[in-house]
């Protein structure tokens, strides 16, 4: 490809790009660009003779880069926004392997990109959508083997809820998060090492404060009881249970028909009582609730709280019991004006 061919298509590339993200693409000097383009061009030509060139790809708001055949070579980027200083904050993030994850976070678009960097290559790819004033999460899969996934959340973020397509992450799963200064967000890392390779995060929602909310920013219905907060997502088919050491979440689809959304986590040390916390919506205007635990179990707290919104009533109970498996909760009963109702747990 002569020079004048590679500068028209070029030259058209960045144009079609200015004209479909004018807002991000605000102020390339696209002169500028094909200068510094032409220049990586003669130097790949001169180092690999009868080599072919790649096309050129758009590696995100604020870059492009033109790559040659070879794959262990560092990617060169070129800058097509002038970028003032401290508007972009980086953050590196522990991963599985000798490879180097990172996550940039550009403070005047809200945009993030994540940055994957293995011997000498370099691989930089957009996010989610464009986050704004401390609200959302985004993110992406950056290896399949070992699995990772990078992303960004709000930084007051105290609890993340990850939903998984293409089966279990399996093995040793871990999470990390590191701040990234004065963006009201923070980076983080899922890895697993065996994942299958079809595995992907396809959504999460993230508490913040005894509120819950999803991946868009949007607030979903939620109630907050003595440090423990229950919430529905209706849209991603879950009811949640989120405590200060953890949560746990349940699809609302496997609820009986006409059967309240419920959930029940348990947990204890070997050798000591098992303390299981069960949720379930009843009725917003359910009154005189009582709560009936298993045989050999005690019942330690029982409270109440209407869900953001109204469309429920959160009931969460606390039991102990015998260091084996067993429901906790059996059966919860109310009145809703003068009405008995009642909720057996089929679990």
């Amino acid at each position: 490809m002569s020079h004048d061919v590679f500068e028209d298509e070029l030259r058209a590339r960045l144009l079609g790009a200015t004209e479909s993200e004018s807002h991000a693409f605000h102020d390339i000097d696209t002169t500028e660009v094909l200068g510094s383009g032409r220049r990586i061009v003669r130097r790949r030509r001169m180092a690999a003779v009868g080599g072919t060139l790649a096309a050129v790809t758009v590696l995100g708001v604020g870059s492009w880069a033109v790559l040659d055949g070879t794959t262990d070579r560092a990617v060169q980027e070129v800058p097509a926004t002038r970028v003032s200083p401290g508007r972009i904050v980086e953050a590196t993030l522990p991963g599985p392997d000798d490879a180097t994850y990172a996550v940039r976070f550009d403070k005047a678009t809200g945009s993030a990109v994540t940055v994957y960097r293995k011997g000498g290559t370099t691989a930089t790819a957009l996010v989610g959508r464009q986050m704004r004033e401390g609200v959302g999460a985004a993110w992406g899969k950056v290896s399949d083997a070992p699995f990772v996934v990078l992303g960004v959340v709000p930084n007051d973020t105290s609890q993340m809820m990850y939903r998984f397509d293409g089966g279990d992450l399996g093995g040793t799963s871990t999470t990390d998060d590191v701040p990234l200064p004065g963006t009201g967000f923070k980076a983080f890392v899922i890895t697993s090492e065996k994942a299958p390779g079809d595995a992907t995060l396809s959504g999460l929602d993230y508490a913040v404060g005894g509120r819950v909310f999803a991946a868009d920013g949007t607030e979903v219905p939620s109630a907050t009881v003595d440090g423990r907060t229950v919430y529905v997502d209706e849209d991603a088919d879950e009811i949640g249970l989120v405590e200060p050491d953890g949560s746990a979440t349940r699809p609302l689809s496997l609820s009986a028909s006409g059967g309240r959304p419920h959930l029940a986590t348990s947990r204890g040390a070997t050798g000591s009582a098992l303390v299981t916390t069960t949720a379930v919506i009843v009725p917003i205007g359910a009154q005189d609730v009582a709560v009936e635990v298993a045989a050999g179990a005690t019942l330690r707290s029982s409270t109440s709280a209407p869900l953001l919104g109204g469309s429920g009533l959160a009931v969460i109970a606390v039991s102990e019991g015998p260091e084996k498996p067993m429901r906790g909760v059996t059966r919860v009963t109310w009145t809703v004006d003068g009405q008995a109702g009642s909720w057996t747990n089929p679990d």
